[in-house]
């Protein structure tokens, strides 16, 4: 080996040694220069059903710790933990949990049902990648798209869901892409569910003033019979002057072959730092003849969504009845000085048949103490239509307080 050739491999071996030393420096400062994340929440739920014996009492706290790396290279990590504890009162029932819910409460039928099941689980762990305006992001994570009508994390739940897979964001001046695949479902009773659910969206708004968002969202469910739900829809938002609005339509194609759709109608007033909101949202009804006397019936189906959020906060309506559902609203919100303040009013019909479902009275009350501290009251009064309905008065009423940061 030459002169020259000695001196070109020891440069060589000398920039590769001070790219090394300095990747693992920025890896270093990463891991050590990344931020913390804790919330807490302590709440107290009670439910009074007309059908049941017992009222319930439940006080559980939740418990988030999560730590976000800093970036390299666009490159960053972010891992979360979540914990659900019962809390001095625990007269409830509560839904079947996976094997994460290591303490599920009592199971007596004599008691209203509390979806908060006491677990400890994985609740984000994921790997992100920064570019320009795009974000990716692999494994354990938050998905909420729009409203959280068709996916969403179920955040008034102690323990959120969250999904796995891989989801692409893109954000330009006027345009916004999404798209995801999910592979797994963590629900908020600790129960992982199979999944082979493609989720895509695209919003634009440079539309007259407001924002036009396509989507479909193809979600199959392997735990469930092979069952899926295939939902195309459009999506127009707007506002002008103190007067906002939405327009929605979609289609549902499912597997037993009904094909149900979905609408929305919302008109908004601002006025005085308060809103005055009227809209009908109806998940239609489809039936399908299978013999002479005998057929099949359906409603319209948001089995990932942030279902609390949607037709009443007591939760009557977390499935779509066979005949559907049309939800006619009037909601007034808004804030005096600092504190959140919401009534809304529902009247619950059948899509088909003519059946009156009963109506709700929803009230909200959150007080920001700090940045960092919350308290709030939420009450939901239910009350039964039709007999032929099935369902039972409902009442409600939560007490909570939160810290995070």
């Amino acid at each position: 080996m030459n002169l020259k050739s000695v001196k070109f491999v020891a440069v060589a071996v000398a920039s590769q040694i001070v790219v090394s030393q300095t990747l693992a420096s920025e890896l270093g400062d990463a891991l050590m220069n990344g931020k913390v994340s804790l919330n807490m929440r302590l709440r107290y739920e009670q439910v009074d059903q007309a059908n049941i014996a017992n009222t319930a009492d439940a006080s559980t706290i939740r418990t988030r710790l999560g730590y976000l790396t800093g970036t390299v290279s666009g490159l960053s990590a972010f891992i979360e933990m979540e914990d659900v504890h019962k809390f001095v009162v625990d007269d409830y029932n509560t839904p079947s949990g996976g094997v994460l819910a290591t303490d599920l409460g009592p199971k007596n039928a004599n008691f209203p049902i509390v979806a908060d099941p006491i677990g400890t689980e994985l609740n984000q762990s994921f790997l992100q990648y920064k570019s320009g305006k795009s974000t990716s992001k692999f494994g354990r994570q938050r998905i909420i798209r729009g409203n959280a009508r068709f996916i969403g994390n179920v955040g008034w739940r102690q323990n959120e869901q969250t999904f796995d897979g891989f989801s692409y964001q893109n954000n330009s001046e006027n345009l916004s892409i999404f798209a995801a695949y999910v592979s797994n479902r963590n629900t908020i009773t600790f129960t992982d569910i199979d999944m082979d659910t493609s989720l895509f969206d695209l919003s634009y708004n440079g539309a007259g003033g407001g924002t036009l968002t396509a989507y479909y969202y193809d979600i199959a469910v392997d735990a469930v019979n092979g069952a899926f739900w295939e939902t195309t829809g459009l999506r127009y938002a707007g506002k002008s002057g103190p007067l906002s609005y939405a327009l929605e339509y979609a289609t549902q194609d499912r597997r037993d072959t009904l094909q149900p759709d979905y609408s929305l109608v919302e008109l908004a007033y601002q006025f005085e730092g308060f809103s005055a909101t009227v809209g009908v949202e109806t998940l239609g009804s489809d039936e399908l003849q299978l013999t002479p006397t005998t057929a099949l019936r359906g409603g319209f189906a948001t089995p990932l969504a942030t279902l609390h959020k949607f037709n009443g906060w007591a939760d009557v309506f977390l499935a779509t009845p066979s005949d559907g559902l049309e939800d006619s609203y009037f909601k007034i919100a808004g804030k005096s000085g600092n504190t959140q303040l919401a009534l809304i009013f529902h009247d619950f019909a059948a899509d088909t048949g003519g059946l009156d479902y009963g109506d709700e009275i929803d009230f909200l009350m959150v007080n920001p103490i700090s940045k960092e501290f919350k308290i709030g009251l939420k009450y939901a009064a239910y009350s039964a239509g039709d007999p032929a309905s099935g369902e039972s008065d409902v009442d409600k009423i939560w007490l909570w307080a939160e810290f995070g940061f």
